[in-house]
């Protein structure tokens, strides 16, 4: 079996059929899976690193915020306005934010002072509405004087800020998901909702009872599962109807086909390494290739996806 990687924004399931590489009942071999899969998380990690979205430059990503929701601590340098844009996006909960130490709390809603998440999910935003610090209150957030009233701000400094959230796309859970076995071989499903992330299980769909995992070739009540969600079970099983839950990822699915498009191009290009131009016997034309780094709609996407002031 091939093992994914926690970063992996889509699956060599959905790359082999778009690839159509399994078209007339061809086997794609272990070899071949293991290239596509090397593939897929190498580019993975390139979106990471190309859209800003790694806390850790430098190190190796072991999870991606485009797959699942993370955990961030982050320190900044204060903007000195009502508005921080933070690292990873979309922001899904703030657990803490201070500034100059000073904790600053949630809003409860408007006028109520304290932060919001903005409708982007991309930035903090810092509601002053009229009770917030007064006066005397010189060590909270620095303040100063609208209309009578005081207003807190990301008060422009030097690391200053410090906040703890959560962000990402969150995992899909899938519930009795009914499919029936085929007939004939082989006895083979794929979950509707890709890329697959997680198994939760597999029953039989008339009286429950649930099937076993196994790492070998399944028996009755048993299954096998492959890479991509693939789920095997047994000849013996031909033809029942069963309920599958797991978990897919919550890669939005412009980025997964994107991927999809852009390790397909990668992959297709190793049997032209370094080629500029193929002739062809006189008469019968000539072949000639791309050479841009990447796709045009796959930079799309990507720029629609990229953080604030990365290049």
């Amino acid at each position: 079996m091939t093992a994914s990687n926690a970063i992996d924004l889509t699956n060599t399931g959905n790359l082999i059929n778009w690839l159509a590489m399994g078209q007339g009942g061809k086997t794609v071999g272990a070899l071949e899976t293991q290239v596509l899969q090397d593939c897929i998380t190498a580019a993975s990690a390139y979106w990471i690193w190309s859209l800003g979205l790694s806390p850790n430059l430098g190190v190796a990503p072991v999870a991606s915020p485009l797959n699942s929701i993370l955990s961030y601590s982050e320190t900044y340098d204060g903007s000195g306005s009502d508005r921080m844009f933070l690292r990873i996006r979309p922001i899904v909960s703030v657990s803490a934010l201070t500034v100059d130490g000073i904790p600053i709390p949630a809003s409860t809603g408007v006028p109520v002072p304290g932060f919001v998440i903005d409708n982007t999910g991309k930035s903090l935003a810092i509601i002053s509405g009229f009770g917030g610090p007064g006066p005397g209150q010189r060590l909270t957030v620095g303040f100063s004087f609208l209309c009578g009233g005081n207003f807190w701000t990301f008060r422009a400094g030097l690391q200053n800020v410090q906040v703890q959230y959560t962000a990402g796309y969150a995992p899909q859970s899938i519930s009795n998901e009914l499919q029936t076995i085929p007939a004939t071989s082989p006895w083979t499903i794929g979950v509707n909702l890709q890329p697959w992330f997680t198994d939760l299980g597999v029953k039989y769909y008339v009286g429950g009872a649930p099937l076993t995992a196994v790492s070998g070739a399944p028996s009755a009540g048993q299954y096998n599962l492959q890479p991509g969600g693939q789920y095997v079970f047994a000849a013996a099983d031909a033809g029942k109807q069963v309920q599958i839950s797991y978990t897919a990822t919550g890669v939005p699915y412009d980025v997964e086909m994107a991927m999809r498009q852009m390790v397909a191009v990668n992959y297709k290009r190793r049997s032209w390494i370094d080629q500029r131009m193929q002739s062809m016997a006189q008469g019968a034309g000539s072949i000639s290739y791309r050479d841009w780094e990447l796709p045009p709609d796959v930079c799309s996407v990507m720029a629609r996806y990229r953080r604030r002031g990365v290049a």
